[in-house]
């Protein structure tokens, strides 16, 4: 019996032993969080917090990913973060997986929920969702090096990437600003 060709799916789960995590994610995603494939949206003063700014990148596949804006305390004061501690997580967040397209295993999240703390020089800070949803991934890589969430805090400083119920999919073009908006409410701080 001859060999059979290999599927483009079986060439993907080939790749997927012999690249990073971080490398494939950017491969699936054509492009980094900051190229057109993402549409950045700004929640601020969330809670009524001054200071407590966020930016979900929705990929055109609706999935989102949670950053602190450029505004949220931590950065513009630039705080020296020590730890992130992921609450939301049940159990070692290292091994949490979900699995299949329904995205078994995961964790469900609502508007205000706790997702982690961030462990600051002077403060502590509570992060909480301002996406309902699924809790899909956390980003492991703040445990070893938190500092990312200032540093890159617009690519791989990422919190945790969150799949949005589609009938909340809507209130998003209410609750959130787009860039634009967000610059201004910037320049009137």
């Amino acid at each position: 019996r001859p060999a059979r060709k290999r599927s483009g799916h079986a060439k993907l789960l080939a790749a997927m032993e012999s690249k990073s995590e971080k490398e494939l994610l950017q491969r699936l995603i054509e492009g980094s969080p900051t190229s057109g494939a993402y549409k950045k949206l700004y929640f601020t003063n969330f809670m009524g917090i001054p200071g407590n700014d966020y930016c979900i990148m929705q990929h055109t596949n609706k999935v989102c990913l949670l950053y602190l804006a450029e505004s949220h305390s931590i950065i513009q004061w630039d705080k020296d973060v020590k730890q992130v501690e992921f609450c939301s997580v049940e159990g070692n967040p290292e091994e949490y997986k979900v699995t299949g397209k329904s995205k078994k295993g995961a964790e469900k999240v609502d508007i205000g929920s706790t997702i982690c703390r961030i462990h600051t020089t002077d403060l502590d800070y509570h992060i909480t969702s301002c996406v309902q949803g699924n809790l899909i991934e956390i980003n492991e890589n703040l445990l070893a090096n938190p500092n990312l969430i200032k540093s890159k805090h617009d690519s791989e400083g990422y919190l945790v990437i969150i799949q949005p119920r589609f009938k909340d999919l809507i209130c998003f073009a209410e609750t959130f600003m787009d860039q634009s908006e967000y610059n201004i409410s910037k320049e009137k701080k």
